[in-house]
């Protein structure tokens, strides 16, 4: 099993980073909502774990699985942990297929927080998902 990281950037940031705007208000993420670190392995069961580390330890609290997918988030704040794709099981996209999943989530999702994070994660496996799902092919 081979691990792979990719570094979250500023460079990337800029490029993909959300704002919502309400009139004349401006949201953006705090930097403890922001990843600094990706990292992908798949196991021997073809389970894809995608991990995002952040500055802050926050611990896991709720999970939420719709089918092949299971996302892993913050006790407190509801940013992306991490997600678990069945890869194998399913002969799926996983990227595309992630994304997709992200879209629906952020469309349900009330906090301002959870939204720009969801969204910040979704440009983050676009731009640099090929690069972590490849790892077990090095």
């Amino acid at each position: 099993m081979v691990e792979k990281s990719v570094l979250v950037d500023p460079e990337l940031l800029r490029a993909i980073e959300p704002r919502e705007n309400a009139q004349t208000l401006q949201a953006r993420l705090s930097a403890f909502d922001i990843p600094r670190e990706v990292l992908a392995t798949e196991d021997e069961s073809g389970v894809l774990h995608i991990r995002f580390l952040y500055p802050d330890e926050e611990r896991e609290g709720a999970t939420s699985t719709d089918g092949p997918i299971t996302i892993h988030s913050g006790a407190y704040s509801g940013k992306i942990l991490g997600l678990d794709v069945q890869v194998r099981d399913h002969g799926i996209n996983r990227i595309e297929l992630l994304t997709n999943q992200i879209d629906q989530k952020i469309q349900r999702l009330k906090r301002l927080n959870q939204r720009l994070n969801y969204q910040l994660i979704r440009g983050v496996l676009e731009r640099k998902g090929l690069e972590l799902v490849t790892a077990e092919d090095e």
